[in-house]
């Protein structure tokens, strides 16, 4: 890996892991039954934003098209599948998604609060991406010092 390509790596992983943090503070807050601050609706729109980036992903492959939208469709539905939790089926997946939407819709409209279950289930999802976020960041930083060419990625747990 050449040094632009680590600096990209840390970059979109840093930005994945500040995103996921973020949705995680407001679902806590949520979780509490505290007031939500227009930060926390904002980062609660963005988290339901990218789920529906990550439905459109999942259905491209019924209507593919190439656009820098469906770009960023995939990306959201790769980074989604990254974090499942091992023995998701692909019909569970697509459920857990239309279902965490509706929580995070709910929550950034006012609407009747998602029960504890169903704001836990989005709690869980986002804690998953922020640990794979903040794996691959762990993963670039670990190349040693001028060996950037031959570097090979270390798998590290969170857990």
């Amino acid at each position: 890996m050449d040094a632009e390509r680590a600096l990209q790596e840390i970059s979109k992983a840093f930005r994945g892991s500040a995103f996921a943090d973020r949705v995680l503070m407001a679902l806590a807050k949520a979780a509490a039954e505290r007031p939500l601050t227009p930060g926390d609706k904002g980062a609660i729109h963005e988290a339901a934003e990218f789920l529906e980036q990550v439905e459109q992903g999942y259905n491209w492959i019924d209507d593919p098209k190439i656009s820098s939208e469906s770009l960023q469709c995939a990306v959201s539905f790769e980074t989604a599948i990254r974090s499942l939790k091992p023995g998701t089926s692909s019909v569970q997946f697509r459920d857990d998604i239309k279902d965490m939407l509706s929580t995070t819709r709910a929550l950034e409209n006012d609407e009747q609060r998602p029960g504890d279950k169903e704001i836990g289930h989005a709690r869980g999802f986002f804690c998953r991406i922020l640990r794979t976020e903040v794996n691959d960041f762990d993963e670039v930083l670990s190349v040693p010092a001028g060996r950037i060419d031959g570097w090979k990625p270390a798998r590290h747990s969170l857990v």
